[in-house]
This record gives structure tokens, C-alpha cells and sequence, in this order.
């Protein structure tokens, strides 16, 4: 039965969603609130070496034009435009919000979120002191010291890279290995003020100084908060990607195609 269907995020999970629920016949309507499509697997794109990263994004960009989908950047999908736009189906791929840590000073001036960084929406000085050394801290990392600063990086566990290829963490340690980068690990963030972050290593006091700029790459958190005015407006509901859980692109990718299978009756095979 075909179906009007409101996909709200165009990040991968959400263009795959559209992709395949277009191919079968739907009439398919993608919102994305920023200028670019892909979501934060775009914004990995932007790191070094990572531009073939954007071959997927392009690839399920053009396809979603190809089967017929409405798409529309830099459109921020409200309860009133769902209920303007009138879904039999709205699927809500909104992706994951920065997590913010509870540490004193993180609302200050001197600090920023790596995504913001990432979209050139901030400005990072020479010395920077990274929080987090996950797969989004690692790759920052490697963009700050290519771009001439000092970076220090502070993880909370026994280990760096998580989240992180072994290919892609073997990459970007031997290119560590001639930038200034350091990494500490087993470091756990208290406080941050205007030029400095205070942390404990391994129980013992440690202090940064001269800090510059504070960039938080401390994970995700997902982005739910579109989903109860939604349901409210919509017969059908269904969250799909990073606004269930954070995981990786692939498998936002596979949620979105067999939810786009499932739509309007039984799956296709």
C-alpha cells in the first residue's frame, strides 16, 4: 500500500530508509536541518584520509534523487511542518547530539564540541587539550596537528581508539608518531578553567596549563527529543540509527533498509 513518508535526518541510515522505501513506491520526503547530507559519517569525511568515506554518502545521495525522493537541506523538521506535510509515516533518523560530560567549566569560552569544530563553526587556538580519545578525539587529533597545533588527549580508560578499525587506528598512530600529539590515558577530567584543565592520572593530580582551547569529543548521545510531538501527529512512528543508539554507519545503513521494506505492508525480500 503506498505511503506518504516523512524521513526526518539525512544521515545514512535515514538516506538508506528513504532510498529503498522510494524504490518501492512511496512517496518519500527527506528533511535534513544542516546544509550537507550524511550526517556525522559526513563530518569524518573531513578528517585526513578520510575523504573515500564520502564515495557511501555520495553514492545514497544520488540514489535517493534517482528513485524520486523529496530532498530538502537546511530544513528543520517541527510539529508543525509534520502536521503541515500530513505523514501516513514518519521515520525519525535524527542521529546523536554530542555528549556533554558533567565537568565544571565545559559552558565556557575556551571550549568546543568536536562536531562544531569539525563543521567550522569554531575556533581552536595553538595549544588544545583534547577530552576523549575515542574514534571522533582520535581523528580531530590528527586534524588539529596536520593543521600545525599541539594536542594533548585525555582518556578516561586504559586505552585509546575505540570505536576505531584496527586499519584506521594503525593509520592514524604511526601518523601520530611524527605530530604533536600526546596521549594520556587512564585520565579522568575534574574541572576546566580559563587556561587550564585539571584531571587525575592514575589517582594523582595533574594540571594543563596555558590551554588555549578545550575540544570535548566525549561521545554521543542519541537525539530523541522530536519523538513524542511526532507520534503525537503521525499514525505510525519509527526511530531508527543513532536516535536509538549511537553504532556505525553500516548498521544505520541496514536498519534503514529493511525498515524501508517493511513499510506499507509485508517486507520485500
Amino acid at each position: 500500500e503506498r505511503q506518504r513518508v516523512l524521513v526526518v535526518g539525512g544521515g545514512p541510515g535515514g538516506l538508506e530508509a528513504a532510498r529503498v522505501a522510494a524504490l518501492r513506491g512511496h512517496q518519500v520526503i527527506l528533511c535534513e536541518r544542516e546544509p550537507y547530507w550524511g550526517g556525522r559519517l559526513y563530518l569524518g569525511t573531513l578528517a585526513p584520509d578520510k575523504e573515500e568515506y564520502a564515495v557511501g554518502v555520495n553514492y545514497l545521495v544520488s540514489q535517493c534523487r534517482k528513485a524520486g525522493v523529496d530532498m530538502r537541506l537546511e530544513t528543520n523538521v517541527t510539529p508543525e511542518l509534520a502536521a503541515e506535510l500530513a505523514p501516513d509515516v514518519a521515520i525519525i533518523a535524527t542521529g546523536a547530539d554530542p555528549a556533554k560530560p558533567p565537568i565544571p567549566g565545559l559552558d565556557g569560552p575556551n571550549v568546543v564540541f568536536a562536531d562544531t569544530y569539525l563543521q567550522g563553526r569554531a575556533e581552536v587556538g595553538q595549544r588544545v587539550v583534547l577530552l576523549g580519545a575515542g574514534a571522533v578525539g582520535a581523528e580531530v587529533a590528527h586534524m588539529l596537528a596536520e593543521q600545525g597545533r599541539d594536542v594533548t588527549m585525555l582518556e578516561m580508560l586504559p586505552y585509546w581508539g575505540h570505536g576505531m578499525p584496527p586499519d584506521a587506528k594503525w593509520h592514524i598512530e604511526r601518523e601520530f608518531a611524527h605530530l604533536p600529539v600526546r596521549i594520556l590515558l587512564n585520565t579522568k577530567v575534574s574541572a576546566v578553567e580559563e587556561s587550564a584543565v585539571h584531571a587525575t592520572q592514575d589517582g594523582d593530580t595533574v594540571t594543563f596549563l596555558d590551554v588555549d582551547t578545550v575540544v570535548v569529543a566525549a561521545g554521543a548521545r542519541p537525539s530523541t527529543s522530536l519523538v513524542a510531538a511526532i507520534e503525537a501527529l503521525v499514525p505510525q512512528v519509527e526511530v531508527i540509527g543513532d536516535a536509538v543508539r549511537p553504532r556505525s554507519a553500516l548498521e544505520a545503513i541496514a536498519e534503514g533498509s529493511r525498515l524501508g521494506r517493511r513499510i506499507g505492508g509485508t517486507a520485500s525480500p
